[in-house]
């Protein structure tokens, strides 16, 4: 948010904690972050962050739609850096596989 301003974009803009940083971190903080990245940094960091991020998407449009701040069928667009990024490619990957057509 503060690295790249986007206040002249005209555009609701929401701004997404992901999963087990800043209020959502696990009880022992860094500390755990840094074991789960010790001891398996795939399983026990990565696909919990950027996995857990994509796998909300669906209800933060739903909760936008609800409060009138996003109408149905309105585009979404995505933003995101490092992890957030990740999550907004795994997103992308699962909406664009939904909705890509089956060959025989």
């Amino acid at each position: 948010m503060n690295a790249l301003p986007l206040d002249d974009v005209p555009a609701v803009k929401v701004y997404l904690g992901l999963p087990l940083f800043g209020s959502r971190a696990p009880p022992g903080g860094i500390k755990e972050l840094g074991r789960r990245q010790a001891e398996d940094f795939a399983m026990l960091l990565f696909k919990p962050v950027v996995v857990g991020a994509a796998d909300e998407l669906p209800s933060v449009v739903a909760a936008l739609r609800q409060r009138g701040c996003l109408a149905a069928g309105q585009p979404v667009g995505l933003m995101g850096f490092s992890a957030g990024g990740a999550a907004v490619l795994v997103a992308l990957m699962r909406a664009r596989l939904r909705s890509a057509p089956r060959r025989s």
